[in-house]
This record gives structure tokens, C-alpha cells and sequence, in this order.
């Protein structure tokens, strides 16, 4: 029996950010209903790897690269607001420059440069590499 399979497209995902090369992936969260969120970090203990969220009604999201049992993680529970700031970071013995990400759902020190602070409602949008991450926001759907 011969079948003829119609080929799909693959689904497409925001491109905001043009500086991203070959090798990266992209996740994307509602922040409506979040319940809960585990954070996890790099070896370095500074920078987000990825994040879990638990929705008020049960359901999980995963963003990025939550290796639990692996990478050292804090979860926090009915936060109001995400801060996260884009960052370059070194990697230990090396001169190489890694994008990254911090994040915080705490209050982030006025003046402290390249935060930015959002309200749990909206889109979080997640591209990681192996090494390197980078966190938008979205609030048109």
C-alpha cells in the first residue's frame, strides 16, 4: 500500500532577537496562573540555566535546561514580578564571552544597569544553547 504523507511545517517561533546562531533552541511560558517557579542555576551559581513553572491548576512548563538532581536550584512560590537582565559572562579559565541570563523575584538595587522588571502576565521567552541563554519578555499575544 502505498501512502503519500503531507509534509508539515515546522512551527515557527518569535525571532526577536537576530543575534542568535546555529544551535540554539527556543521555549516559551505563559507567566498567567504561575503557582510556583524553580530556578536553575550554572555551575557559577549566578547565571539561569533554566526555569520550572507550576501553574495554579496543576500543569508544568519547562524553560531552557532544568536538569533536576543536577544544577543547584531555588524555588519560589506566588511571586508578582520577574527581573531579568541579559548578560556577558566568562567562562571559568577562558577568555571565551558566553551570553547569559539572571534572573530574580526579588527586588532588584535601583541603579543596578540592565534589569528589567515585569509583572507575572505575558509570554517568557527562553533561547539556550549548551553554554549560553537568553530571556525576552512578551506581552502581545
Amino acid at each position: 500500500m502505498d501512502q503519500t504523507h503531507t509534509l508539515i511545517e515546522p512551527r515557527s517561533y518569535p525571532r526577536r532577537w537576530q543575534t542568535l546562531s546555529r544551535g540554539w533552541f527556543f521555549s516559551s511560558a505563559s507567566l498567567d496562573n504561575v503557582y510556583w517557579i524553580q530556578i536553575f542555576f550554572t555551575e557559577d551559581g549566578l547565571h539561569c540555566r533554566g526555569l520550572l513553572f507550576e501553574y495554579v491548576g496543576g500543569g508544568q512548563r519547562a524553560l531552557g535546561q532544568c536538569r533536576l538532581g543536577v544544577d543547584r536550584s531555588e524555588t519560589f512560590t506566588c511571586v508578582s514580578h520577574i527581573a531579568f537582565a541579559n548578560v556577558i559572562r566568562l567562562e571559568t579559565g577562558s577568555t571565551e564571552q558566553l551570553k547569559a541570563t539572571r534572573v530574580s523575584f526579588e527586588e532588584v538595587p535601583e541603579g543596578d544597569a540592565g534589569w528589567s522588571r515585569f509583572a507575572m502576565t505575558g509570554t517568557l521567552w527562553f533561547w539556550f544553547s549548551p553554554q549560553e541563554t537568553h530571556l525576552e519578555m512578551s506581552t502581545d499575544e
